[in-house]
């Protein structure tokens, strides 16, 4: 039936052209998101505009070679980090929360704790096809030996009596359909836009002046600054030092839950509890293991909580109420 309607409107008003095949492809959720690069391609090498013809390159294959021009809509993400630890007596802890308030500051706004998808569309495509909630991306071998070095040098908040022998970070399974939908979205909104401006664009040669618009569109619409998948608008909330009436009021406004909070200072009375009745000078096992917690649930629940693109927001909140932002 589809195939007829669309004869029937050709008869009337012609040929559909690459554009508005483009547009009607990109809001069919039945046409794989990995197939509109290929659609776009065309139009950009027909249209003489290497911009948009570079960028339908790397997401067809990937950002590997040329990481400094990842978009933004592709990372870096904040994600928990999980760790399997081996203890005395043969003791292990298997997928156990690592809070990235245990590390010093030069750590946590780094790969251990982010993300940034430099695959392929058909990469991350298939990656997204898992029935997992998360998927698990492991740390180097590096970074296990950095970890000891850190307890060694007591720098890093961990239990000394457990070694991590795997750390990873989990991917929460609606990152990656979030970043395949910018992508798409962001192709919808070129074609609308050329739709506009050079409706014919890939069917002949288009006109210098055409190319030139086009080029100023797609740097609008790809790296104009639209808001990346998972980011995280906060206002900056000053935390002083063990002022945890402003802690909680901080951690509310980024989004987290009432019930997570009431855990919060339970952990915070028991680290107080634990270092005499005063307020630690940095985050305990308490607080590190609410930490920690949050993230996981946060992965789990779809990263709905404010845990904060690349900046940490929780963590950077709770280093402020230590006197450690």
């Amino acid at each position: 039936m589809c195939r007829v309607r669309r004869r029937l409107l050709c008869a009337y008003r012609g040929p559909v052209t690459l554009v508005e095949d483009l547009i009607r492809d990109a809001t069919a959720s039945a046409v794989p998101v990995e197939d509109l690069p290929r659609r776009l391609k065309v139009i950009a090498a027909r249209s003489k505009t290497a911009e948009l013809a570079a960028w339908v390159g790397h997401e067809l294959q990937g950002y590997h070679a040329s990481p400094e021009l990842i978009p933004s809509y592709r990372g870096p993400f904040a994600v928990p980090a999980l760790g399997h630890f081996l203890g005395p007596f043969g003791s292990e802890r298997k997928n156990e929360a690592i809070a990235p308030a245990a590390f010093p500051k030069e750590y946590r706004d780094g790969p251990l704790f982010n993300i940034t998808f430099a695959d392929s569309m058909a990469e991350l495509t298939d990656h997204a096809r898992t029935d997992e909630k998360a998927i698990r991306a492991a740390w180097p071998a590096d970074a296990l030996v950095l970890v000891e070095m850190l307890k060694r040098e007591g720098t890093l908040n961990m239990d000394p009596m457990y070694s991590l022998i795997q750390g990873y970070r989990a991917i929460p399974r609606s990152m990656l359909i979030g970043v395949l939908d910018s992508v798409r979205n962001r192709i919808l909104d070129l074609a609308l836009s050329f739709e506009e401006i050079a409706p014919d664009a890939g069917e002949s040669r288009a006109t210098p002046e055409e190319s030139a618009r086009m080029s100023q569109v797609f740097n609008t619409y790809v790296y104009g600054g639209q808001a990346a998948v998972g980011s995280t608008n906060v206002h900056q909330v000053q935390v002083n030092r063990s002022d945890e009436d402003t802690l909680l009021a901080a951690l509310a406004a980024v989004g987290v839950d009432p019930d997570s909070m009431e855990e919060l200072k339970k952990a915070l009375a028991e680290d107080r509890e634990d270092n005499g009745g005063n307020d630690p000078a940095k985050p305990g096992r308490a607080v590190s293991s609410w930490l920690g917690r949050l993230s996981l649930r946060a992965a789990t629940a779809g990263g709905t909580v404010a845990v904060g693109a690349g900046g940490n927001v929780v963590s950077q909140l709770i280093m402020s109420y230590f006197g450690m932002g």
